[in-house]
């Protein structure tokens, strides 16, 4: 009982379902009010009943919350696996795309769905953001966290960073309609990230939180977010990724 009521007075701090908790009052006055005589006419019980019956009925219709909003969009990447990088490029405009080395999102097929589905396009746009190879202290740190940081690694920061910024530079010189640009700066945030056309309704990102100790890469938790669910944070970590593309530089020619 008394949890019952710390969560009624909880809901009503925080002014959720006040509705419910309006007809449901009303409908405990009533009924104390028609224990004592004929104080209530027939008409005004039934409207009653009839005003909670379409209550019910209509929070039936709410979509579920709590738990089920946030596995909506908090996954890990066998979850993300169900609709490959590759497969949500269809259609695209532009993609940026930031990550310490990138060696499992920038892998040979995705860099080919690129060509061929966002670069393909004269209006295609793509870019990507890498820690810079020659940053020796930021790279240590980075691979700390990231190497370090799993129990059962397969892949060193280091090597595999310079294998994505060759299969950058290769891409660089692609002839194709779009446009390819790729940047590399001295510091890792603590996230990786993907947008996919970002100024459109239709904008979507992913952003991967690095933490510090994982049993492998895969168990890394993901944020899903579009434009339509939520244009607030859409617009935030698309705003990071512009911030850190600025301060990013471009490569030797």
């Amino acid at each position: 009982m008394r949890r019952t009521w710390r969560r009624v007075l909880g809901d009503l701090r925080t002014r959720t379902h006040l509705d419910a908790y309006a007809v449901s009052a009303c409908a405990l006055v009533f009924c104390v009010l028609s224990l004592i005589g004929d104080v209530l006419s027939q008409r005004l019980q039934l409207t009653v009943l009839l005003a909670g019956v379409g209550l019910l009925v209509f929070r039936i219709t709410l979509p579920e919350r709590g738990a089920s909003d946030v596995d909506a969009v908090l996954h890990d990447r066998t979850d993300l696996e169900s609709v490959p990088i590759a497969g949500r490029l269809a259609g695209a405009r532009e993609v940026a795309v930031f990550a310490p080395s990138g060696i499992n999102l920038l892998s040979s097929s995705t860099c080919e769905a690129l060509r061929s589905q966002v670069l393909a396009r004269a209006d295609g746009k793509v870019r990507v953001l890498l820690l810079d190879p020659s940053a020796a202290e930021a790279v240590r740190v980075a691979a700390r966290q990231l190497d370090d940081g799993q129990e059962f690694s397969v892949e060193s920061l280091a090597p595999s960073l310079r294998t994505v910024v060759s299969r950058m530079e290769m891409m660089r010189n692609w002839n194709v309609p779009g446009s390819f640009e790729y940047r590399l700066i001295d510091f890792s945030p603590g996230f990786s990230m993907v947008t996919i056309d970002p100024g459109t309704n239709n904008g979507s990102l992913i952003v991967e939180f690095h933490a510090v100790h994982g049993r492998h890469t895969g168990t890394r938790m993901h944020i899903s977010l579009t434009r339509a669910s939520s244009n607030r944070w859409h617009d935030y970590w698309t705003d990071q990724f512009e911030h850190l593309w600025a301060l990013g530089r471009p490569p030797a020619n």
